[in-house]
């Protein structure tokens, strides 16, 4: 690098190097001329390896950027910019650079550049962009009714599902009391009768009968509370509404009528869907919080757990079942979401087999359950390698279920010696409650696993011995 006549700025080089966070001096075509000894300990630079065009060190995205601040900073004295400067090994770094132009002793424009290190405030602040999107999206989107409220009940803004259910335009509620709009004219706001209580939270969920729309039409709806801290410490609640009008009115049509029954039951299996939908939904904006792999790593494991329960409810509300579930056809969408989940490949080949076969809910959530741990880590450990085969078949009044790879996960999955994982706990507290027999085989590169458990659930299986395991050579 270059000296120059910068010495009437700073008494010293000392000095120089003791100004907090980066420091350089760069010409009037962005030549690097002096850096301190920041420079190269943060970025990891060798004097002799540090490069002299300032524009060098930005990362490619960010170059047209500091040419833009270069010629601004040139020309009106100084600017400020926030870019990525790139390390000694390639890696990234964020910076704010606040540029002055001086002229040196030769008369020579030069410009002094202080930078201080922003990564982790930028990178928070994308989180949180990330994570406000996401609140956006699901508070726009949400099938139920949803309304932002302060303290008092004022309304500061409504989802469109809201702006539907209640007949109002939006403009028309900004501002307006919650409870009095909703309440029928003339009557004090029903604050509606408490049906579940969260512990350890401040919200609950009630059960209002007598509210009503624009037009005057009564509505039966469920109403939830969310506390949330908005700037500045503000303190705002969502509230959430579920019509539940129609489930009621099915409620009392469905008095000694079987059909109507199951109607009330398959909208309380698309309910409770969509609940644990809502549930995997909060789980995944944790996902946007952490950088923790182990913490990622649960809180993907229990998304997908929530979810192989919630597709049992789809499947009932799609079929009209009430009690018995299409093994076939669940296992079909199973393997296809883990797939989409727990193979990284993206190439594994998994085939099912349960033509024909019905069980009833009580086994088939335990077993479907237990598919999911053990199918789930084959694919998310051997990929495209795993040859994953699934069969059940039933022999009396036995279901026998059956999942065959290549990979050796089965292996380590049941190996008592290292009974440490939170999925092999899962899985052992499964098999139990199935009064699950197991075996295990390898030959020929293929590991096979076959649980065998009875079409009627006996008594005492919660407190049997885990079950022996023999793998044969």
């Amino acid at each position: 690098m270059m000296e120059t006549g910068y010495s009437e700025y700073f008494a010293t080089d000392k000095l120089f190097d003791m100004m907090p966070g980066l420091a350089l001096l760069a010409d009037a075509h962005g030549r690097l001329m002096r850096v301190n000894d920041l420079f190269y300990s943060v970025l990891g630079y060798e004097k002799r390896e540090a490069p002299e065009d300032l524009a060098a060190l930005c990362a490619p995205g960010d170059r047209e950027k500091w040419e833009r601040t270069f010629a601004k900073a040139m020309e009106e004295g100084g600017a400020e910019v926030t870019l990525r400067l790139v390390t000694s090994e390639e890696g990234e770094r964020w910076y704010r650079l606040q540029l002055q132009s001086h002229t040196g002793q030769d008369g020579k424009p030069f410009l002094l550049i202080a930078g201080s290190a922003v990564t982790h405030r930028v990178r928070a602040e994308q989180r949180l962009h990330t994570r406000q999107a996401i609140l956006s999206s699901l508070f726009r989107n949400a099938g139920a009714g949803m309304v932002l409220m302060d303290r008092g009940g004022r309304i500061l803004e409504v989802n469109p599902t809201f702006v539907e259910m209640f007949g109002y335009g939006e403009e028309e509620l900004i501002g307006r009391n919650i409870d009095r709009l909703l309440a029928p004219e003339g009557e004090s706001p029903d604050t509606g009768k408490e049906v579940t209580s969260r512990a350890g939270t401040a919200g609950s969920t009630r059960y209002r009968p007598g509210v009503v729309t624009k037009n005057g039409t009564p509505l039966a709806v469920l109403e939830d509370e969310a506390p949330v801290t908005g700037q500045e410490g503000a303190n705002l609640c969502y509230r959430i509404y579920t019509d539940v009008t129609s489930i009621e009115r099915s409620r009392s049509l469905a008095e000694g009528s079987a059909q109507e029954q199951k109607a009330l039951l398959m909208k309380t299996n698309h309910r409770v869907m969509n609940n644990l939908n809502l549930a995997t939904g909060f789980l995944q904006l944790q996902l946007y919080e952490t950088d923790d792999s182990a913490v990622r790593q649960a809180l993907t494991d229990t998304v997908v757990r929530i979810k192989s329960l919630a597709m049992i409810h789809d499947l009932f509300r799609n079929t009209g079942s009430r009690h018995r579930v299409d093994m076939q056809d669940y296992l079909d969408n199973l393997v296809v979401f883990l797939s989409q989940v727990r193979d990284r490949s993206g190439q594994a080949e998994v085939e099912c087999r349960a033509k024909g076969l019905h069980m009833d809910v009580e086994l088939a959530v335990p077993c479907v359950l237990l598919v999911n741990e053990v199918a789930g880590l084959i694919l998310e450990q051997s990929g495209a390698s795993a040859g994953l085969r699934i069969e059940l078949t039933k022999e009396g009044k036995n279901f026998n279920l059956e999942m065959s790879e290549r990979g050796g996960t089965v292996a380590v999955m049941f190996d008592k010696e290292k009974n440490e994982t939170l999925r092999q706990e899962v899985v052992q507290a499964l098999l139990r409650q199935l009064d699950a027999q197991v075996e295990q085989e390898s030959e020929r590169g293929i590991n096979r696993l076959s649980i065998r458990f009875p079409d009627i659930r006996r008594t005492g299986g919660a407190d049997r011995k885990w079950p022996e395991f023999g793998l044969k050579k």
